[in-house]
């Protein structure tokens, strides 16, 4: 059964609704709407009729109206059923019930959880039914808390900076296996405004290339739709295993210009006397329309197995992008739909990226054994731009071998960094690093991610009271420099 043809909708919660239950669709093979139909009649004997027609499912796809959530959850139970891999029914069902109301009612308050979602990645939560996770979608209401408060931005000693933490405390980790990334190959769509800006670029940089002069070069990107994250007890272990966080990232194209035409353009005035910043970002940044999400990156924080050493990179004033001559993580790079989305993939693999940031920006091949997992999401504050946060530890190599490697020009982007630095990787040590260099001299998340490093590295050795440790070790910090109280 071929692909149904997607209805024309603006930007905005009903438009995510519509791609998330397409690609749900994909997922589950493309099924007829009468075999979809079928299956929701279940046991029905022909004389009771229909739960409802075959015409309204395809309508819940094609048209430009919203369906009933009574539809759309029968139609979702029964495509997660068919879903390869598996999809849990009823999780799927609590996570389109979140798309959901947010197409219904923009303006209700009915998703505003962010303050609950915050917490439960701080502090154990109460346990939830195996057979019914906890589904949250960050929450997109103006009266939604306002992120770009300073108690919402991370904070390292005492001072808080242009990043704020949206999943994740470094106590755990997402596993691949709960990390789903859907991806819907369709160009993000652009304002009237922010496509002329998008041309006031393009043409910059032709002209610049006509003339030899350095230019930015086009890429092929991706903008982020959603981030939902479900929370579910596996195997029923409620004591070490509660809720395990269940990421799913939605995705659509976009390339580097739209970006562009975002991040220089923020405080820049509109027609309408508002700011892109001030219209999406002050308020949520975390739910701005994807035409503002036109940068996701892979920020990752690498320690020798060794000899126990974290690399800080200190990024050239010839790398492209907003955080030159910045001390920035251990390696990092934007996702890419040239890169990272190989023939026959239906979607770009994070973990993937991250070894590929490896290899590029540190020469860490394939063969090379690395234990690498997933902390969490954050947001840069100051340029919006998305950024997933791993922690890499190279298990059978020593500061001095990746040193010689580096020495060799075996770098792929050699020009990307001025420079690195090996430090111990014990909390004090690397905190004591970061609190030497000012905040302005770090690219807004490289702390946050180095954080939360330690303290998964001090979770896996002595479970959650370890993040305790690090806490101490801020502290200590503080004190030998002066910095007031954490």
């Amino acid at each position: 059964m071929p692909k149904w043809k997607m209805p024309d909708l603006p930007d905005g919660p009903h438009r995510v609704l519509n791609r998330e239950l397409h690609a749900l669709h994909k997922r589950a093979g493309y099924p007829s709407a009468r075999e979809i139909q079928a299956r929701i009649d279940g046991g029905r004997v022909e004389n009771e009729g229909h739960v409802f027609s075959y015409t309204k499912i395809h309508h819940a796809f094609t048209k430009a109206a919203l369906p009933s959530w009574g539809v759309v959850e029968l139609i979702v139970e029964e495509l997660a059923a068919l879903a390869r891999p598996r999809l849990e029914p009823q999780a799927e069902a609590d996570r389109f019930k979140i798309l959901w109301d947010r197409a219904a009612d923009p303006e209700s308050e009915v998703l505003d959880e962010l303050g609950e979602l915050r917490r439960s990645a701080a502090q154990p939560a109460e346990p939830a039914p195996r057979s019914n996770p906890r589904a949250k979608q960050l929450p997109c209401s103006p009266q939604a808390e306002d992120l770009a408060t300073p108690r919402d931005r991370f904070r390292l000693f005492g001072r808080a900076g242009d990043c704020t933490l949206i999943e994740g405390d470094g106590t755990w980790a997402v596993t691949p296996g709960n990390l789903r990334v859907l991806y819907t190959p369709e160009r993000v769509s652009l304002p009237p405004e922010v496509r002329a800006w998008r041309q006031e670029i393009a043409e910059e940089q032709k002209r610049k290339e006509a003339s030899g002069l350095p230019h930015l070069c086009n890429s092929k990107r991706f903008a982020v739709q959603a981030l939902t994250v479900s929370r579910t007890s596996p195997g029923g272990d409620t004591l070490h295993t509660a809720h395990v966080p269940i990421v799913t990232l939605s995705l659509c194209d976009a390339d580097y210009y739209d970006f562009l035409a975002t991040a220089r353009n923020l405080d820049r005035p509109r027609v309408s006397g508002l700011t892109l910043r001030k219209e999406y970002l002050e308020r949520n940044p975390a739910c701005a329309p994807p035409f503002m999400n036109c940068s996701f990156g892979v920020n990752v924080a690498v320690e020798t197995g060794r000899d126990h050493k974290m690399i800080f990179s200190f990024r050239s004033g010839n790398a492209s992008g907003s955080h030159t001559w910045r001390w920035n993580s251990s390696s990092s790079d934007g996702l890419s739909r040239q890169s990272d989305l190989s023939s026959g993939s239906n979607a770009p693999n994070l973990y993937a990226a991250a070894r590929r940031a490896l290899r590029e920006e540190l020469a860490i091949e394939p063969a090379d054994a690395v234990d690498l997992e997933l902390l969490g999401f954050a947001l840069d504050l100051k340029n919006h731009q998305w950024a997933a946060f791993f922690r890499a530890v190279l298990t059978d190599l020593r500061s001095e071998d990746l040193r010689a490697r580096l020495g060799k020009g075996y770098l792929k982007e050699e020009w990307e960094h001025d420079r690195y630095v090996f430090c111990d990787a014990d909390p004090e040590s690397v905190l004591d690093f970061i609190a030497e260099e000012p905040t302005e001299s770090w690219a807004p998340c490289a702390p946050a991610l180095f954080l939360l490093a330690l303290v998964r590295a001090a979770a896996r050795a002595r479970g959650t009271v370890g993040r305790l440790e690090v806490e101490a070790a801020e502290r200590a910090v503080m004190r030998r420099r002066g910095l007031g109280q954490p």
